[in-house]
């Protein structure tokens, strides 16, 4: 009975590792409008919460400052949930190849490894490759956060150009007829600034 048991969650470990890495590449690697399953929900999730926020507010400045953590939150929710995927699934790997013998060291023994923190790793072999590839998807998953933050920063900043170039082509009270009066007005020359 202990050997399926093992085997189930062997099986189990493996799907999870496999959802993450699926999401994780979907996410980072294939540009594709369609996007992954696990970040449309975990968006959604965001979107329909801060969403809500937003409506309980009244002055507009509140709502964007509310608005304004759409992305962040997107972003380090998806983090959170690659991070757990990861850290159940080679944990039931490690405590099904019996590395560790109780499941919650086994998980320890994976959060050791996915952080890259290493204080407890397991003593035998399976469980020592099992440690080294769980170190390098956390290396991973680091490098993904730190090398998106500063492009994330960057686009944020062409925003902010783009939006002064506008503001700068209408009038103080800027709306969609003055923006579109001033391109049939230019005749669109200035257009390609945009």
């Amino acid at each position: 009975m202990d050997a399926f048991v093992r085997i189930g969650a062997a099986l189990i470990g493996l799907l999870l590792i496999f959802a993450f890495l699926r999401s994780a590449s979907r996410v980072a690697l294939v540009n594709r409008k369609r996007g992954d399953w696990l970040a449309r929900a975990i968006g959604w999730f965001v979107h329909t919460t801060l969403g809500w926020l937003a409506r309980t507010q009244s002055k507009y400045e509140n709502i964007q400052d509310v608005l304004a953590w759409v992305l962040p939150l997107y972003i380090l929710f998806v983090i959170v949930v690659w991070f757990g995927l990861a850290l159940a699934g080679f944990g039931l790997l490690i405590w099904s190849c019996q590395a560790e013998r109780s499941l919650p060291e086994a998980m320890i023994a994976s959060g050791s490894q996915l952080s890259t923190l290493g204080f407890l790793a397991p003593l035998d072999t399976a469980g020592r490759m099992l440690a080294i590839a769980e170190g390098a998807v956390g290396l991973g998953i680091v490098v993904f956060y730190f090398t998106f933050v500063p492009g994330y920063q960057t686009t944020i900043q062409l925003r902010e150009v783009k939006v002064a170039w506008l503001y700068a082509r209408g009038s103080p009270g800027l709306t969609n007829f003055t923006l579109l009066e001033w391109f049939l007005r230019t005749g669109g020359s200035d257009w390609n600034g945009l």
